[in-house]
Parts: structure tokens; C-alpha cells; sequence
């Protein structure tokens, strides 16, 4: 039975190997910087320009499950610093992000030189809520939090009150321009 299922698999790979990829479904978290998905987007229309890559955002087990049980996907995600692996897949460190944190530039955050963690637990935070879902205790500061499922709308209600945690690449734009200050 062992052999018999070995050959099965050694066909079938060697089927697999022999067929071109037309398709790569690329599944992202929230935490992904978008300009990670815009450089590989370009460098594999260049390097491969038959390859179409479908760009699916979707949470880490819904991700991590259908990559255990099918072919021609890839997940990029955060790390989750857990030893225990739930899904027979390979893991590859890719790097880091940066992360910050953000408020309007009147709000009583930005007047301080530094900010300790007693401030930030005092004020009102807005959290993405996938990133909420994907770490929430590191993305948790406050007992007073809003959970905002849309990043626009994050943006929009921090330019007013509160503070969050973001991703540098999302806020930049906004501290260039002055409507939020890191």
C-alpha cells in the first residue's frame, strides 16, 4: 500500500511539474505593506509575463488551509511567533514591516516629547479590525478602542481624535501633508 501510494504521488508530481503555471493565487493579510504587493506584481510581469497573479485578501486560517490542500498559491502574512505549526506548509521569512504610531497633529499625544505606554492606554485608539484579528495583543493598547473594518475611514475618524498603530507605508502620505503626525 505504501509503494502503490508512493507511485501515485510520484506520477502525480511529475504531472504537476510538466504543466506550465498560468495562474498564482496570492493570499495577503492586512498587514501586508501594499508596496510589497506592487514591487512582486511588477517584477513578475517582468519576469514572467504569462503568470497572471490573483492579489485575495483573506484571514490567516482561511489562507493557511486552502494552501495545505490544493496547488499554485502563496500566502504572505505575519508571522505569529507560535512554534506549533497547525498546517503541513512551508514557512519563509520574508522581513519586516514597520509600524508607528499615529494622531492628528493638535491631538494631546503629538504635544508630547515622548509618549509612554500609561499615555497611550489613557487616550482613545482606533485599531483596524484585521488587525485586530490577525494580533490583538500586540495591536490592543487602550481599553478604549474602536475596531474600523476600513482603513479610509480609519484615516478619516484619526485626523479628529484618538490614535493608532499603523503601518508607516499607510501613513505616510497623510504625515507628509500634515493631517497626521507620527
Amino acid at each position: 500500500l505504501l509503494v502503490r501510494n508512493s507511485e501515485k504521488l510520484d506520477v502525480h508530481m511529475l504531472n504537476l511539474y510538466r504543466q506550465e503555471i498560468s495562474q498564482l493565487d496570492i493570499f495577503h493579510d492586512i498587514l501586508v505593506p501594499s508596496s510589497l504587493i506592487v514591487h512582486i506584481e511588477q517584477y513578475i510581469a517582468e519576469k514572467h509575463p504569462k503568470i497572471r497573479l490573483n492579489w485575495l485578501h483573506r484571514n490567516r486560517d482561511e489562507a493557511l488551509s486552502t494552501l495545505a490542500r490544493s496547488n499554485h498559491h502563496l500566502a504572505i502574512m505575519q508571522h505569529t511567533y507560535d512554534n506549533r505549526a497547525d498546517y503541513p506548509i512551508s514557512y519563509l521569512n520574508l522581513g519586516s514591516g514597520t509600524f508607528s504610531l499615529y494622531a492628528n497633529p493638535e491631538h494631546v499625544l503629538s504635544q508630547l516629547e515622548t509618549v509612554s505606554l500609561g499615555e497611550l492606554q489613557l487616550e482613545k485608539q482606533y485599531i483596524s479590525e484585521n488587525h485586530f484579528n490577525a494580533m490583538p495583543n500586540f495591536f490592543q493598547v487602550s481599553p478604549d478602542f474602536r475596531l474600523v473594518s476600513n482603513n479610509d475611514i480609519l484615516i478619516e475618524l484619526l485626523k479628529k481624535d484618538g490614535w493608532a498603530l499603523l503601518s508607516t507605508s499607510l501613513a505616510e502620505h497623510y504625515v507628509d501633508t500634515g493631517q497626521l503626525k507620527q
